[in-house]
């Protein structure tokens, strides 16, 4: 994955963050997730990220929607992409 980490990220700022090694190209820091805007390929808004999780197989977005319902989403190419600091879904996998 492509992922890059957004500029504008108030995770970044804080003191202990500050400290950690920086990061590679397609590297991010689960911290750097939390609060970005989903979107999926038509600019339609899902909702934003409030919880990164890993449980062995890969990183889950937890995605609250306007209307508060959640969802976790597999951080994989081609169903959740981090792209310009937010994340851009696929609408068929929430299906």
């Amino acid at each position: 994955m492509t992922a890059r980490r957004p500029k504008h990220c108030a995770a970044r700022s804080s003191k202990w963050t500050a400290r950690l090694p920086p990061l590679e190209q397609g590297e991010y820091y689960h911290a750097d997730l939390i609060g970005l805007p989903c979107v999926d390929g038509e600019d339609r808004d899902w909702g934003r990220v409030v919880a990164v999780e890993n449980y062995g197989a890969g990183d889950l977005l937890e995605i609250e929607a306007q209307d508060g319902t959640r969802s976790l989403i597999p951080l994989k190419p081609g169903v959740a992409d981090l792209q310009d600091g937010r994340i851009v879904i696929d609408a068929e996998f929430l299906a």
